[in-house]
């Protein structure tokens, strides 16, 4: 352009008319923009331009009616076009047609040529301007975004622009002087082409249709053709232009939105959020022909995304989808934020495969379903999904949520019928002139109406005016929003049978964003209820008046009283007539007290027990409700005019029965309240029976307490802790010297407890408030100075702490005394006897060489003697020192171990000696420490008194059933019968003769005393068997129950 040229901009959009005014001015020209048509005009009117830029489609006009109008180019820059707005454009003398998604920049270019082309022309002479007319023609149809196809008489190419060589394939020399049905037309098509071609040469239309054309590759696609008849000046017709769009993405749109409609009603009707997803895939596979898609729906249980339906070959290639939760990738992210995400690629690591994600998908897409999940697709290639797959799918998807809304709302439907019809109560809903316009099952039952005869019908039919006045008032608080938003109110329903039934209603405003419009409630029919309100209501007060009874009972002090007690709250609180209380003594029933008075002549009071119903109430410990005693295997009533009973158990003293004259006389209430009186009673009874026991007890303490021999004391400590007296029996006065009455709430410490004992009192003070039992040698003090006691303290309470005791003080002061007399004596003689008689044995071995043999039997019995004599001397030593071992422990006790040590030590004492044994790995027993040295002296017995030269002795130990025993066999000549008879008691002790049988009586005291037993036997063929018996340890045998015999 070499001057500066005019532009007028006509646009409807501010946006739009300010970016092209300001890229045209960028270019050297001068725009003028205005906004509508009527401007438009006013401006052509006042000025003249050498170019106007004009959109179609304008509120007040239709753009291209501008064309008449100008003088310079015209160019038509459109959003709204299509090819039929495009063929308009020419038709109405466009210079140039510029879609706008072409850009801005294309239009500046295309109107730059115009003006540059007409500043040619405009320089030129008037046949060349025919000549760049022309050129603007040509320069329209080559450039024109439409395939323009001119068509000659004979229906072949004239003319093709680059525009149709785009669309079908062939260049423009291919095409020239071929005929369609040789280029694009199929054959199914042909017959309506040619029937389209006829027309527009007859001139009877056919100037617009659509058809399935074939590009030069064989592909098809679907035209929409826009014909014209090219006419001369004389008006014939030499030939058609048309214009030519592909729109085979249109019609599959359209086919698919019709195919869509289909689904989307299918997915409509679907009952199930399953069916909806099913419907889903089929539609996926069939309207976008996508076989890799599937849907997940979010399961609360999990808290995931959970496959509900997938296209079979994305199961082939997916293989078992597993479930989708949070942070597990894109399909997750893409359903919290319930947005559409499209992957050209995906991003393998960011999917919940990881890397086992399949190479074989190359994009994917996510459709949330609102709240309830995902339509994922995927591709086998890379950018897989086009313009039309996105928003198809996009529009199937935001259905599909819609569908699964419905199917969610039907659902909860269903269960709100199901729930109104299964509720058990009534269900109604008034208008709001409370009129009925629903009511169910439940409610035709209790009312007896049909529901035809209800629905229209006012409030009144069921109720009275009454009722329903108190409803409406009700109602006007609901409306008024006061109180709860349910409101419970009862009535009396009317039936159709003219019953009247008490019922409870509870009624609520029907959801409404307008004024009120009536009103929903339940009905329950309360008849059983206030039934079983008006029993509870007796038996409450039945049971209000026994927890009296017990009050009374209470007062009761015999059994006496508490039989009379019980017959006369049966009658006034049970209302039973005829009952009787029947004590169990041995095997007989006695008859104790009796509503009537006195027992009648005719009825015996007391009865054997047998099988009748007293019986078996008192052994079973079960209540018997008999509704007939004549159809009854155990009721035996006295009376034949009875014919119903109760029987009820009273403890374990007897039975208590009521009897009527009417059958089924007594329910299950009566029972449960008998039951909960004769409870009472059995308490009552319990009661007394111990209070009289207590009674009895306290005199029997009281008696041995005031008898007893040994000074007795009951002790309590004060607040300080010190222990007072608070009784002392006769014994303590005679003994201490102390007058009871003097020391009674004095210290026991200040009279009793020498002051250098005195933290030894102490200690045993608390170790006795802490309920120890105690018992020790003590000194104390008396009027007569310090005496030895024995001890012993006794806690009322054992176990606990509590400041009561008794204490025993038993005087073992001249016990003691002759215990070290016998203790000197003993020591002195045992020893002036043993160095007597060592003296005596050693001259007698002097003289056994020196003396004739006539004299050396009377030697040899010399020394025997001494000899036995020094042995008793020694067994004597050693029974005082096991004496004085003090307290024996009794515990687990390895016997293997004890008899392994005795035989090393007798076969070290005694060499000639053969000593064997048999023990256990383990054996234990309980024993104390003393066993080793029985099993010694049974061994040592067996081995001293043995006649042979080389004794011979065999231990053995073995488990029996809740013993171990040690057997202890000997070839000598045997236990003397005497020494036997020692431990049977069928001897005094003073007949020991020799150390011997102090020996096994030794052994007897330490086997008695762990709770064990000795016997003994013959050994065959010769000797004897002493078997000692220990419990295996964890058997409990007391100590001292031994049993001593002799094995058969």
């Amino acid at each position: 352009m070499s001057g500066r040229t005019t532009v007028l901009h006509v646009e409807p959009s501010d946006d739009a008319r300010s970016r092209v005014s300001e890229a045209l001015a960028d270019a050297g020209m001068t725009v003028k923009p205005v906004g509508d048509l009527s401007a438009a005009r006013a401006a052509l009117d006042r000025s003249s331009f050498d170019c106007v830029v004009v959109e179609a489609a304008f509120p007040d006009g239709d753009g291209l009616s501008l064309a008449d109008a100008v003088d310079g180019a015209f160019v038509c820059y459109t959003d709204a076009g299509d090819e039929s707005l495009a063929g308009r454009a020419v038709a109405a003398g466009a210079d140039g047609y510029v879609p706008k998604g072409d850009g801005v920049s294309t239009l500046v270019d295309r109107v730059t040529a115009l003006l540059d082309d007409a500043e040619r022309s405009d320089a030129g002479s008037p046949a060349s301007a025919a000549g760049d007319a022309d050129r603007h023609l040509s320069m329209l149809v080559e450039q024109s975004p439409l395939a323009i196809v001119e068509w000659n008489l004979d229906f072949r190419v004239a003319e093709w622009n680059p525009a149709a060589e785009e669309l079908f394939g062939y260049e423009r020399a291919e095409a020239l002087g071929r005929g369609p049905t040789e280029l694009i037309l199929p054959a199914a098509e042909r017959e309506g082409v040619e029937a389209m071609w006829d027309d527009l040469l007859a001139g009877e239309g056919g100037r617009r249709g659509t058809n399935t054309n074939v590009r030069k590759n064989g592909e098809t696609v679907v035209c929409e053709w826009n014909n014209a008849p090219l006419v001369s000046d004389d008006g014939e017709v030499v030939g058609v232009l048309s214009f030519v769009r592909d729109v085979t993405e249109q019609v599959r749109r359209t086919e698919a939105l019709e195919s869509l409609q289909e689904t989307t009603r299918e997915m409509m009707r679907a009952e199930t959020k399953d069916d909806v997803a099913g419907a889903v895939v089929d539609a996926v596979t069939d309207l976008l022909d996508r076989r890799l898609a599937g849907v997940r729906l979010y399961d609360e249980e999990t808290g995931c995304l959970e496959p509900v339906a997938t296209a079979d070959v994305a199961v082939s290639v997916l293989g078992e989808l597993p479930p989708v939760g949070p942070g597990d990738g894109i399909l997750w992210d893409a359903y919290a934020a319930d947005e559409r995400t499209v992957y050209d690629a995906v991003p393998v690591n960011e999917t919940v495969y990881g890397d086992a994600f399949p190479e074989s998908i190359g994009s994917v897409s996510y459709f949330p379903l609102g709240d309830h999940g995902v339509l994922v697709l995927g591709s086998r290639e890379t950018e897989g999904f086009d313009d039309t797959d996105v928003p198809l799918a996009n529009i199937l998807a935001t259905t599909a949520a819609a569908a699964l809304d419905s199917a969610e709302r039907r659902r909860e439907l269903e269960r709100r019928d199901t729930i109104v019809e299964a509720v058990g109560d009534g269900v109604y809903a008034l208008d709001a002139e409370s009129r009925y316009t629903a009511v169910n099952d439940t409610m035709l039952t209790i009312t007896g109406y049909e529901r035809e005869e209800l629905l229209g019908e006012h409030a009144s039919v069921l109720m009275d005016d009454d009722d329903v006045e108190a409803g409406r008032d009700l109602v006007a608080d609901l409306v008024a929003g006061e109180g709860d938003p349910v409101k419970t109110h009862e009535v009396t329903v009317k039936t159709r049978e003219g019953d009247r039934i008490p019922c409870e209603v509870n009624m609520s405003l029907l959801p409404s964003d307008a004024e009120f419009e009536g009103t929903v409630g339940t009905v329950r029919d309360v008849s059983e209820r206030k039934e079983v309100e008006a029993a509870l209501r007796r038996q409450k007060r039945k049971v209000r008046n026994l927890h009296e009874v017990a009050s009374d009972l209470d007062a009761c002090e015999t059994e006496a009283e508490v039989y009379e007690q019980a017959i006369t709250a049966a009658r006034q609180v049970l209302n039973f007539d005829v009952c009787a209380v029947q004590r169990i003594e041995g095997d007989e029933s006695v008859i104790v007290a009796l509503s009537s008075g006195p027992v009648p002549d005719e009825i015996d009071r007391r009865s054997e027990l047998g099988g009748d119903l007293v019986a078996v109430t008192y052994r079973t410990g079960e209540t018997w409700r008999v509704h007939d005693v004549r159809e009854s295997d155990v009721a035996d009533p006295v009376l034949d005019e009875y014919r119903s009973a109760l029987s009820v158990p009273i403890g374990d003293v007897g039975v208590f029965q009521a009897v009527s004259t009417s059958v089924s006389a007594f329910d299950e209430s009566d029972e449960e309240l008998a039951e909960l009186l004769m409870a009472h009673v059995a308490n009552a009874l319990e009661r007394v029976r111990f209070e009289s026991e207590l009674r009895e007890e306290r005199d029997r303490f009281a008696a041995l307490f005031e008898n007893v021999p040994d000074p007795v004391v009951s002790v309590r400590n004060d607040e300080d802790g010190v222990p007072v007296f608070t009784n002392a029996n006769p014994a303590f006065e005679c003994v201490f010297g102390y007058d009871a009455d003097a020391v009674l709430g004095e210290s026991v410490h200040d009279y009793l407890v020498p002051p250098e004992r005195r933290s030894e009192a102490e200690s045993i003070s608390r170790r006795a408030a802490a309920g120890e039992t105690l018992e020790r040698e003590v000194k104390r003090q008396t009027t007569d100075g310090l005496r030895e006691f024995l001890l012993t303290v006794v806690p009322v309470r054992l176990d606990e702490f509590n400041p009561e005791r008794y204490v025993v003080y038993t005087d073992i002061t001249e016990r003691k005394q002759r215990r070290k007399r016998v203790e000197v004596l003993n020591r002195v003689l045992r020893h002036d006897l043993r160095n007597g008689m060592n003296i005596i044995r050693g001259y007698a071995e002097t003289l056994s060489g020196e003396v004739s043999p006539e004299l050396g039997t009377a030697v040899d019995a010399i020394e025997n003697r001494a000899t036995e004599l020094i042995e008793l001397a020694e067994k004597t030593r050693t029974v005082e020192r096991t004496f004085g071992d003090g307290t024996r422990g009794v515990g687990p006790t390895d016997v293997s171990r004890e008899v392994a040590a005795v035989a090393d030590r007798v076969r070290e004492e005694y060499s000639s000696a053969s000593v064997e044994y048999s023990v256990p790995d383990r054996a234990l027993a309980n024993a104390d420490g003393l066993l080793e040295t029985a099993v010694y002296h049974v061994v040592e017995n067996a081995v001293l008194h043995n006649d042979r030269e080389n004794p011979s002795v065999r231990i053995d130990v073995q488990y029996e059933a809740d013993s171990v025993a040690i057997a202890v066999r000997d070839d000598g000549p045997g236990i003397p019968r005497a020494e036997r008879e020692l431990l049977f008691e069928d001897r005094e002790i003073t007949q020991l003769r020799h150390a011997s049988g102090l020996g096994l009586w030794l052994v007897n005291w330490v086997v008695d005393g762990s709770g064990g037993t000795l016997s003994f036997a013959d050994n065959d063929p010769r000797g004897s068997v002493v078997t000692i018996r220990m419990p295996r340890a964890g058997q409990e045998v007391p100590a001292g129950e031994t049993e001593v015999g002799s094995d058969p």
